[in-house]
């Protein structure tokens, strides 16, 4: 397997941060050479895949339901709080605003 070009890397890099927070790529810095070279990528190739969703209530067998065993759902989700800035050097001067990748973010709630 070959190793991505410098190129390649900073694109791919990019395209996942910009997944998890649409437009943050541009708003950053470029990574650099250092960065770059400790950030491993790894491709994975899958043919095939599972998993299990579930929505509404359970739906156990008669047999089951008369089981002193608790069953149920534990809703899960992703919540992102209020933004903590960065204290240290131009941001702990406290005049740099939110980017709107962020202010995106959090109203997409």
């Amino acid at each position: 397997m070959r190793s991505p070009t410098t190129r390649e890397k900073a694109r791919v890099l990019n395209r996942f941060v910009d997944r998890v927070v649409k437009g943050r790529a541009n708003e950053v810095r470029s990574m650099s050479d250092q960065e770059r070279r400790l950030t491993l990528l790894v491709a994975v190739s899958m043919d095939e895949a599972s998993a299990k969703v579930s929505s509404g209530p359970t739906e156990d067998e008669l047999e089951d339901q008369e089981l002193a065993i608790w069953a149920g759902t534990v809703p899960a989700r992703l919540v992102f709080g209020a933004p903590v800035p960065d204290t240290n050097g131009a941001m702990g001067r406290g005049d740099i605003e939110v980017p709107a990748s962020v202010r995106t973010l959090l109203e997409s709630q």
